[in-house]
């Protein structure tokens, strides 16, 4: 939680990464190139990181709350609209309730995760 609540502190600007990643990138990259690339693909690589840091809070919470999926999941989506909520006080940034939506996909695909893996554990006991 300590990390999502820093990364949402943080704010970078496209230019910034356009430039970043132009000079860092072991391929040759221009900003132009990158910038049409970012321009058309940015959503895949920000809201997909919603999915995955919220997946992870959930499976944390999970394993923390011995698989009690409910409250892990109201954990994890109360966390998610205060994140967004904290993101209202960020400079450049803001919070949006499509975003707590994004995030709700992480949650529940963490939830169904656990849910099929803990059904192969019993499975796999129930064989010995």
């Amino acid at each position: 939680m300590a990390l999502i609540t820093a990364m949402s502190s943080t704010v970078v600007h496209s230019k910034q990464l356009i430039q970043s990643v132009a000079s860092s990138s072991p391929v040759p990259v221009s900003e132009e190139g990158f910038m049409r690339f970012w321009a058309s693909w940015w959503w895949l690589f920000v809201k997909g990181f919603h999915v995955l840091e919220f997946a992870l809070l959930t499976w944390l919470v999970l394993r923390a709350s011995a698989g009690r999926i409910t409250v892990s999941a109201v954990i994890a989506l109360g966390f998610a609209t205060l994140d967004e909520f904290h993101q209202t006080f960020v400079p450049d940034r803001g919070g949006l309730i499509t975003d707590v939506m994004i995030d709700s996909v992480g949650i529940a695909l963490a939830c169904v995760a656990w849910i099929a893996l803990s059904g192969r554990q019993v499975e796999q006991r129930s064989e010995n």
